[in-house]
């Protein structure tokens, strides 16, 4: 039989139980991605699904997957999909609300480019980096 989860997780179900510990013969522990195993998995869903950054988008990548908290939730290639994922929801969002261009105007490089500030508001939705500045109501802007 096969388990697997975060030490600390793991180590709670194996001591929930007396005699479970021994059900195991062996325990391995992963360490959590480095920076560049992190950015690999993230170029990998791109490739996967012939997406493109744009120009000055890896930078900003790279500084955020440098920047995140460690801990269970960072660490692991399910981070770096999740990441790949929030980011084509935002990308989406973009070009839907995009007033200036309708969607039917859009080319292939639009729909399969991701812009830093997809990735940056992706980071922002999984609860990494820094909070987003509201935006004003639209009470406010007919006000103003």
């Amino acid at each position: 039989m096969i388990v697997a989860g975060y030490p600390r997780l793991m180590e709670s179900f194996l001591l929930s139980n007396p005699g479970l510990r021994s059900r195991f013969a062996r325990e391995i522990t992963f360490p959590d991605y480095s920076l560049d195993a992190l950015e690999a998995i993230f170029n990998q869903m791109l490739a996967q699904h012939e997406y493109l950054l744009e120009p000055g988008a890896e930078q900003m990548l790279r500084r955020i997957l440098a920047g995140l908290h460690t801990g269970e939730d960072s660490g692991n290639a399910r981070f770096g999909r999740t990441l790949f994922e929030q980011a084509l929801n935002r990308q989406a969002l973009r070009l839907s609300l995009d007033a200036d261009r309708s969607l039917d105007a859009l080319d292939r490089d639009d729909v399969m480019t991701l812009t830093a500030s997809d990735i940056v508001e992706a980071t922002q939705a999984l609860g990494e980096g820094p909070a987003p500045e509201p935006e004003p109501s639209r009470w406010w802007r007919w006000l103003t």
